[in-house]
């Protein structure tokens, strides 16, 4: 049975990249931080879960979920506001052309 959390090493070697490289791509955001764990919390580890939502969303196979719920209902308002403009833009009738400036 493959273990739920993998450490440094493991979880690197799981997205198959060296620990390094793991570290420096957790620092830039690709992937989940880690879940401290242990006695004293020295301990990091990494949800393999979480690291294959993770791989799915970089990879293109899904998009990223709201991280919260106030956050899903700003993109839920913004998208219908662009559609409530999207409507208003299309029953307006067009209005004059405007002239070309006098010469003087």
């Amino acid at each position: 049975m493959a273990p739920r959390f993998l450490r440094r090493d493991q979880a690197a070697e799981y997205v198959g990249v060296s620990p390094d490289v793991f570290t420096w791509e957790v620092a830039q955001g690709w992937w989940p931080p880690p879940v401290r764990r242990g006695a004293k919390g020295g301990l990091d580890t990494w949800d393999r879960l979480a690291l294959d939502d993770r791989a799915d969303i970089v990879s293109g196979r899904r998009e990223a979920l709201p991280e919260s719920a106030a956050e899903a209902a700003q993109q839920a308002a913004a998208e219908a506001a662009a559609i409530e403009g999207a409507k208003r833009a299309a029953t307006q009738r067009p209005g004059p052309k405007p002239r070309p400036p006098q010469a003087r």
